[in-house]
C-alpha cells in the first residue's frame, strides 16, 4: 500500500509539474523571452527605420516598435550624430526624446496591432524625456541633439492631438550603418 501511495504521489508531481511551454500562450510570451507587456516599455527599441531624407524609402533594421502614420509624420535622419528633423502634414504641438535600450526581442510582432495613440500617457513620456519641446504649433521642427549621449532614443510627437513615435539612433564617432546592420540582422 505504501508503494502505491508513493507511486501516486510521484505521478501527481509529474503531471502537476509538466512543462507548460507548449506555445499555447504565444500571445502572452515569446519563446524564452520576456512577457509581451514589455512590448509597451517606453524605453525599449526593437529596431529602426533608417532614412536620411523625408522622401527616401526607409531601410528596416530589426522590427521597429514604432507608431507612425508615414503620411502624417516623418522623422529624419533616424541615424544621426547631431540633429533630427520632424515634418508633419498636421500641426506638431509637442516633441519628446526618451532614451531607450535596444533589444533583439519581439522580432515577429506586428506592432500595428499592439500600439495606438493612447498606448503611452503624456505624463509617462514627459517623465522619461531628456528633451521636451512644448507648444510648437508648426509642421516642421528641427531638434539639436548635441550633448546627448550616443545611443537609441524614441521620438514622441503630438500631431493634431495624437501621439506618434519613431525610433532613432544617435551614432558615436566610430559607428556606421554596417555596424547596425550587423547587430540587427
Amino acid at each position: 500500500m505504501r508503494t502505491l501511495y508513493l507511486l501516486l504521489c510521484a505521478l501527481f508531481l509529474f503531471v502537476g509539474c509538466k512543462n507548460d511551454d507548449d506555445n499555447s500562450n504565444t500571445a502572452m510570451q515569446e519563446d524564452d523571452g520576456p512577457m509581451i507587456t514589455e512590448v509597451e516599455s517606453l524605453s525599449l527599441v526593437t529596431g529602426v527605420r533608417a532614412r536620411e531624407i523625408p522622401d527616401q524609402e526607409f531601410f528596416v533594421l530589426g522590427n521597429p516598435n514604432v507608431f507612425v502614420d508615414g503620411q502624417t509624420l516623418t522623422v529624419f535622419p533616424t541615424l544621426t550624430r547631431s540633429v533630427i528633423n520632424i515634418n508633419a502634414l498636421g500641426v506638431i504641438s509637442d516633441v519628446w526624446l526618451v532614451p531607450a535600450e535596444e533589444e533583439k526581442i519581439h522580432q515577429g510582432e506586428d506592432f500595428s496591432t499592439i500600439y495606438n495613440s493612447g498606448t503611452y500617457a503624456q505624463s509617462e513620456i514627459t517623465t522619461g524625456s531628456v528633451i521636451t519641446v512644448n507648444d510648437i504649433d508648426q509642421t516642421n521642427v528641427s531638434i539639436n541633439l548635441k550633448g546627448l549621449t550616443p545611443g537609441y532614443y524614441r521620438v514622441f510627437a503630438t500631431v493634431n492631438g495624437q501621439f506618434q513615435w519613431e525610433n532613432i539612433k544617435i551614432l558615436n564617432d566610430t559607428e556606421d550603418i554596417d555596424d547596425l546592420i550587423e547587430f540587427w540582422n
